[in-house]
């Protein structure tokens, strides 16, 4: 049994969204190839194919902005005002991503669970919250279609982060920036070592250590799930991440959502 299981009970569950709760990756293949003929060009790499290449750019300086340069398509990731983002933002409104089958009965049982009881040692209801570097308006219909929006109290999307900048260039909070989850904890009101933060990379770990969220001589790092149905896969989730201090890796790696509720349930109760 691990210090997580009898620690104090949970009292928030932070969710990426991409790769974790919808299935955007087979989006982002269709929206190179909409974009391509969109630039009179073509982009015919098979999904297959594209996961595996999008995600060893994805890992290297640049990000995302290394997928466009590979494909030879006009973007700019640091100029808002570039055609690629109105572009992609009316693509994404219309053509929402499905749930991964599983997830929301998952969002549904946790909370649930959540709910007060007779126990007097939960006063209060465990809280959850969206963390994603997506827009609010495009993730909105997609959470709206599958009817879960009333489960979730908070959330830190691309609106939230571009007014906690205040130079509208939230780029420089994204993944694996700690800046979402701290701003999370305040939102849901919770101690980082009482918080779960469920995500498919290893960005989503990376993000989760060391949190300052209202002390930087103490800084909190949350309880971590890793989805391996997600954009990275076990393999790559497995290795976690080396630093100063060792290597840190999730406390818990699942293979499907219907896996995500059992592991809440030992964070329930003390």
């Amino acid at each position: 049994m691990s210090y997580f299981t009898v620690c104090q009970m949970l009292q928030g569950v932070a969710l990426d969204f991409d790769g974790t709760i919808g299935r955007t990756m087979e989006r982002q293949h269709s929206w190179f190839q909409y974009w391509a003929e969109q630039n009179n060009s073509s982009f015919d790499m098979s999904f297959e194919d594209f996961v595996p290449w999008y995600n060893e750019l994805l890992t290297q300086p640049g990000g995302v902005q290394n997928v466009y340069d590979e494909s030879g398509l006009p973007c700019d990731m640091n100029d808002r005002g570039h055609p690629v983002w109105p572009a992609y933002e009316t693509f994404k409104t219309e053509n929402p991503a499905s749930f991964y089958p599983g997830m929301r009965k998952a969002i549904v049982d946790i909370a649930e669970a959540g709910r007060l009881t007779a126990d007097p040692k939960r006063n209060r209801r465990l809280r959850m919250a969206i963390n994603t570097s997506n827009t609010w308006r495009s993730i909105y219909p997609e959470l709206a279609q599958e009817d879960v929006v009333g489960y979730f109290d908070s959330f830190v999307t691309h609106e939230v982060l571009e007014q906690y900048h205040g130079a509208e260039q939230p780029a420089t909070l994204h993944k694996p920036s700690k800046v979402s989850l701290a701003l999370i904890l305040g939102l849901i009101d919770s101690e980082g070592a009482h918080t779960m933060h469920v995500g498919d990379t290893l960005n989503d770990l990376a993000a989760s250590q060391k949190v300052v969220w209202l002390n930087p001589a103490h800084p909190e790092t949350l309880i971590t799930v890793g989805c391996a149905w997600g954009y990275e896969g076990r393999e790559s989730l497995e290795k976690g991440l080396k630093g100063e201090a060792g290597t840190a890796h999730f406390n818990h790696i699942i293979d499907k959502p219907e896996e995500l509720f059992p592991v809440v349930q030992q964070y329930l109760h003390e």
